[in-house]
């Protein structure tokens, strides 16, 4: 009883003292809960069969990517666990002059710990059962679920999850505890409180020489992360990593043997107020914390970019849908041996209900042709670019031909412009962005083509922005529209092209509920009369807007969930790593910051400098995290330009925003708490 009393005692000691480090656990503890509470969310949602299935697969996904969190939050506990371990060696000490035994202090450090995980994980799970009724309406409104049925939801499968991956992290912590105590001698003990991280002075050339080596491979990296065929080369593009990662370890190694020097040589800024405290005790501690801040400089890293890569996907995914998926319908189907009746009479012939579709629709014909290549087509560009990933799909592959009469047919049905070309003229439709520049090129150069005996020039020098068949992404690599007639003669026939039939529909009906019953008529047509791949038995495929809508909408959905869950975990890690290192130099140096005092530094004059050193705590990782993002953004930013999403201006100061809610946070709690702990000198 009385050792469970001084469990109790202790753990609101600590609870005073290292708020950030209970807070930090009950917020994990929280995310983990919400996040692996889809299951349960899904429930109270009316979707349809697509979408649910996509939910179903998000709910995996977030399944295994706990795995992961688990570690890194495992992790950020034993780390934690080490700095109070290290603040509390006198008092155990003390427990063994009066007579304690190891065993009894280990067996303290065991309740102390249960009861720290017990109220970590009874606050973070009710925190985690009322935030995950926002992941409810987030679901909701990103798969357009209908709410109707809304209840106060409790996942018990996330609930016994998380009890037991942080019930494990708990076990491992108190196993390390008593380890550690079973370990230290009494001396040691006794006198824990005088020894400190032991810090080696370091010679200012081999910091300058480092500190230069470490600019230099960050530079090459930063270069060579901005070359295409890098980017395109997985080995090529690790080896930069593994240099960026190497090179921010020097910087932050070196930096210590060098930042007292250059500060002390601006006497203006090294002279004022209580600079020289400060920076002393900056560069002893960044001596100390070289492998901790290039973790945490590489987790605001991936922060950084994980956030504001995976906003950008969101935020431009519904945009993009409406203007990619503007009818109910795109019907198509290849033109075979086995299958040559045209698009309505194969549709017929395999049971579609066509009085579900509205009137007036009429089949157009696309050609992906044998004799013109795409490289036939971008001319000498091709020479220019061969190197280029885009270049080697490209390089034998038929060139997409349409006539412009029926392009002008889906034109109108996608509420799109129509065109109007003269004879002997050629005009280009693309929307994949690594295309486009490379068409506009060569249109611009004059390229000339011939095609069935016909040599034709460009009508202008700029592609239309535009596709022929409905995708969730701008992906059209480019359909060449020619005037009525060149194709003429053209058959899939003779080989001379394959040939697809293609239609763009909507359901008939006047009001929402005809619509609804027709797609619905025309949607048990279709599943009827599928084999694989969703073709119907002669060939015919749908491509449906709701299809299209799920998928697309699913993909970002888990990009989204997988980016908010990892970039709020390795944010929170990334803060309280540093908030700990600080509280815990704060209570070291609480004699130093008395005798501060006794000299006759005033309390305003302390304050400032407590709040200029953590402010360098905080900033110096942030900095050189936010140099990494600018070009780590623009890897990022090329393969959105790759699907059409490379808007990330928004992405961006949204992440922005959370950096400095939640990382900001930290900072003025930390901040707030050494200020308390210095004033109890």
């Amino acid at each position: 009883m009385m050792l469970f009393k001084l469990s109790a005692a202790n753990m609101k000691k600590s609870m005073k003292d290292y708020a950030i480090y209970f807070m930090t656990l009950i917020l994990g503890v929280a995310l983990f809960y919400m996040f692996n509470s889809l299951d349960a969310q899904e429930s109270i949602m009316v979707m349809d069969t697509s979408t649910y299935d996509v939910v179903k697969l998000l709910v995996e996904i977030l399944g295994g990517v706990s795995v992961f969190i688990s570690f890194v939050l495992a992790f950020l506990m034993v780390y934690a666990n080490n700095f109070l371990m290290k603040r509390r060696k006198r008092e155990f000490g003390i427990y063994m002059t009066l007579g304690m035994g190891k065993g009894q202090i280990s067996r303290i450090l065991i309740g102390e710990t249960f009861l720290v995980g017990l109220i970590s994980l009874a606050v973070g799970l009710l925190a985690g059962v009322f935030g995950s009724q926002f992941m409810s309406v987030l679901v909701a409104e990103m798969f357009e679920a209908d709410m109707s049925a809304y209840a106060f939801v409790f996942s018990i499968s996330a609930f016994w999850k998380t009890i037991l991956y942080f019930g494990l992290t708990y076990l491992t912590v108190m196993a390390i505890n008593t380890v550690m105590i079973s370990r230290y001698p009494l001396i040691r003990l006794i006198h824990g409180d005088k020894r400190g991280e032991k810090v080696k002075l370091k010679n200012p050339v081999v910091s300058a020489v480092l500190f230069a080596a470490a600019v230099g491979l960050l530079g090459f990296a930063y270069y060579q992360v901005g070359r295409e065929e890098v980017i395109n080369d997985l080995d090529q593009f690790m080896k930069m990593i593994g240099i960026g990662v190497v090179g921010t370890f020097l910087f932050f190694w070196s930096l210590s043997g060098l930042l007292l020097r250059v500060v002390r040589s601006v006497k203006s800024v090294y002279l004022r107020r209580l600079n020289p405290f400060v920076m002393r005790q900056v560069n002893s501690q960044v001596n100390t914390m070289t492998v901790s801040m290039t973790i945490i400089c590489l987790m605001l890293f991936l922060t950084i970019c994980i956030f504001s890569g995976s906003l950008a996907i969101n935020e431009s995914n519904r945009t993009e849908l409406r203007q990619l998926v503007p009818t109910d319908l795109c019907i198509e189907k290849l033109y075979t041996q086995e299958a040559p009746l045209s698009l309505e009479e194969t549709m017929e012939q395999d049971g579609f209900e066509l009085s579900a579709l509205s009137s007036g629709w009429q089949e157009v014909f696309l050609y992906t042709l044998s004799e013109l290549s795409i490289r036939d087509v971008l001319g000498d560009v091709y020479e220019n670019h061969a190197s280029d990933l885009v270049m080697s799909l490209a390089e034998e592959r038929g060139m997409d031909a349409m006539t412009v009469s029926d392009y002008n047919i889906l034109a109108q049905a996608y509420g799109k412009e129509t065109l109007a070309l003269e004879n002997d003229t050629y005009q280009i439709v693309a929307n994949y962005q690594l295309m486009v520049p490379l068409y506009e090129e060569s249109m611009s150069q004059g390229v000339k083509i011939t095609l069935n005996g016909r040599d034709l020039s460009p009508s202008s020098s700029h592609c239309v922005n535009g596709f022929v068949e409905m995708s969730s992404g701008q992906n059209n690599g480019g359909v060449l529209i020619v005037p009525d007639g060149v194709l003429d003669g053209i058959s899939w026939e003779s080989g001379e092209a394959t040939v697809k039939g293609i239609t763009a529909v909507n359901y008939a009906g006047e009001t929402g509920e005809e619509k609804t019953a027709n797609e619905a008529a025309f949607f048990q047509n279709r599943v009827a009369s599928q084999t694989t791949f969703g073709r119907s038995q002669h060939g015919v495929v749908t491509l449906e807007r709701r299809e299209l809508y799920a998928a697309s909408i699913g993909v970002g959905a888990v990009v989204i969930f997988v980016g908010m869950y990892l970039g709020i975990v390795f944010l929170i890690c990334s803060a309280a790593l540093l908030a700990l290192k600080v509280l815990s130099e704060s209570s070291d140096n609480k004699a130093r910051y008395g005798i501060l005092r006794k000299i006759g530094a005033d309390e305003k004059m302390i304050t400032w400098a407590l709040f200029e050193q953590a402010a360098i705590y905080f900033l110096l990782p942030l900095l050189l995290a936010s140099v990494h993002s600018i070009f780590g953004l623009k890897v990022a930013e090329y393969f959105l330009n790759a699907m059409g999403r490379g808007q990330m201006v928004a992405s961006i100061v949204m992440t922005a925003g959370i950096l400095i809610l939640i990382y900001g946070g930290y900072f003025l709690i930390t901040f707030a708490g050494s200020r308390r702990i210095i004033r109890e000198t």
